[in-house]
């Protein structure tokens, strides 16, 4: 197909994402939760939303039925998550966290202050089913039909599920994640990519870049390689008439740079960064610039006000 033509319908897609964003717009803070609940980890919780709204995305021109946004979301993040729960073993995190549950109506508490016992005995399936059902509040035949299963089937994993609750004893576990690539070469590597950001220096960034670098922000854009960064996300940055300033943080157990918006004397969360480096060059630039949720709860984890100029939060600095 030539190069016009793919153009054209490049442009048609980003029409029909953004219109599908509006969709489900209503529904994102509950998908959040729940993936927040499925992976114990906001980094975690992040991919996976972001791989199912891909997934609900382009499995539209598939689907022949009715689609109702909330259940076919969590559908996909269940089998989702589910599927990944196969090919590896669950990273132990505490989920003593309220902000990962929100404020959906509850049926049990004993559902939250044994969640982890949960997770570490039952299976993936299992943990998806008590979820729906108690904290999500979808029917047991709804639950069925999102997970391609019987009513007979959710009743009986819900009913073992449960006495597993019954019999945990509450526990709250806070297990820090230990980085296994924090060494003093990728702290120095980041302290310089933090200066060169600082000064808007786009030759020493991409000094730091290896030339296959893939940067990307969730299902919003993807770029590859070092030079077409260069004329286009960071042309677009080094023309950035907002004051910003990058600064290393620990954020639930990772590296990061935290970019900060000053105005007027405050600072505000402007944006998010995770480094991949390999050689002492960084092959991955993750910017979450656009994944609200995420940065709402770093907001509150920082303690650092949103960066309410973004449109992705509304245009006023209250």
């Amino acid at each position: 197909m030539p190069t016009n033509e793919l153009e054209q319908l490049e442009h048609s897609t980003r029409e029909l994402q953004r219109k599908f964003n509006d969709v489900i717009a209503p529904d994102r803070e509950a998908l959040w939760r729940y993936c927040m609940l499925l992976t114990k980890s906001p980094w975690d919780a992040e991919d996976l939303m972001q791989e199912t709204l891909l997934k609900a995305y382009a499995s539209l021109a598939q689907l022949f039925q009715p689609i109702y946004p909330k259940p076919y979301l969590f559908r996909i993040a269940s089998n989702t998550w589910i599927d990944q729960c196969r090919k590896r073993s669950p990273v132990q995190v505490s989920l003593d966290n309220e902000e990962m549950i929100g404020t959906g109506n509850l049926r049990s508490e004993e559902v939250i202050e044994a969640m982890e016992f949960l997770l570490d005995t039952l299976q993936p399936r299992q943990v998806v089913i008590v979820l729906l059902v108690d904290v999500f509040d979808f029917t047991i035949k709804e639950t069925a039909s999102l997970l391609s299963t019987t009513t007979a089937t959710v009743k009986s994993a819900l009913q073992r599920a449960r006495q597993h609750l019954r019999s945990a004893n509450a526990r709250s576990v806070l297990q820090d994640e230990h980085l296994h690539d924090d060494t003093k070469i990728r702290h120095a590597l980041l302290d310089q990519f933090i200066e060169y950001y600082n000064r808007r220096d786009v030759n020493g960034l991409c000094s730091l870049m290896d030339e296959n670098i893939t940067e990307e922000d969730g299902s919003v854009f993807r770029v590859y390689g070092r030079d077409q960064m260069v004329k286009s996300c960071l042309a677009d940055w080094q023309k950035e008439p907002r004051v910003l300033e990058s600064r290393r943080q620990t954020l639930w157990g990772k590296d990061v740079v935290v970019v900060l918006h000053l105005y007027e004397g405050s600072a505000y969360l402007h944006s998010i960064m995770r480094l991949s480096v390999e050689d002492e060059k960084i092959v991955k630039w993750q910017d979450y610039y656009f994944s609200k949720e995420l940065l709402e709860q770093a907001s509150r984890e920082l303690q650092v006000p949103l960066d309410r100029e973004k449109n992705l939060f509304g245009n006023s600095n209250s």
